[in-house]
C-alpha cells in the first residue's frame, strides 16, 4: 500500500456500527483502518459473512419491511 495515501471517509455508517468497529479494533490491538482492512480482506478471501471470535463484527440481518 502506498505511504502517501490521503485520508478516507465513509459516509452513512451509523454510530452503533462505528462504535462496534472501534471496539473490535481495540480488542484486536489494531487501528480502525487496519482492522477494517483485515476484516474486509478476510471476508473477501473466505466468503464469510459472519463475525468470529477474532474481533470481526457480525453482519446485521436485513430489516424486514
Amino acid at each position: 500500500m502506498a505511504a502517501n495515501v490521503s485520508p478516507w471517509s465513509v459516509k452513512g455508517v451509523d454510530p452503533e456500527a462505528r462504535e462496534a468497529a472501534k471496539i473490535a479494533a481495540r480488542r484486536s490491538g489494531l487501528t480502525v483502518g487496519a482492522w477494517l482492512t483485515q476484516t474486509i480482506r478476510t471476508v473477501q478471501l473466505t466468503g464469510s459473512q459472519q463475525g468470529n471470535a477474532a474481533g470481526t463484527a457480525p453482519q446485521q440481518e436485513p430489516q424486514q419491511q
